[in-house]
């Protein structure tokens, strides 16, 4: 018995991704020739939430044949310390784990466009 489903929506995203601006603005039209491109992800920025990474991902996923994620996680221990007021250690701690959930959460979409 095979327990794994694919779930599938039938509701149209209201996200869509698109290239809003390119610096510098020269390199617009070299986009093309890329096959490879970074997605920095920044931890609780609502620009990651579920639909809107959708959305990103599988705009990367037209595109290019291949994306690598950056999970800012030591950066994000830096606006932990301000905002939070919280020590070196504890800011790090926090944002590595806020950073694995992330990950738990959201592998699923990611594996989507996993070439196999």
């Amino acid at each position: 018995m095979n327990c794994s489903q694919e779930i599938v929506f039938s509701t149209k995203s209201k996200y869509r991704a698109l290239v809003s601006a390119v610096a510098p603005k020269t390199a617009r039209q070299e986009l093309k020739n890329y096959d490879h491109c970074f997605l920095g992800v920044s931890l609780e920025n609502n620009d990651f939430v579920t639909g809107k990474l959708i959305a990103t991902t599988d705009w990367i996923a037209r595109n290019f044949e291949k994306y690598t994620v950056f999970l800012a996680d030591s950066v994000h221990r830096i606006n932990l310390q301000i905002d939070q007021d919280l020590t070196e250690d504890k800011a790090l701690n926090k944002a590595l784990l806020l950073a694995r959930r992330f990950i738990d959460d959201q592998s699923d979409i990611f594996q989507r466009h996993a070439k196999t």
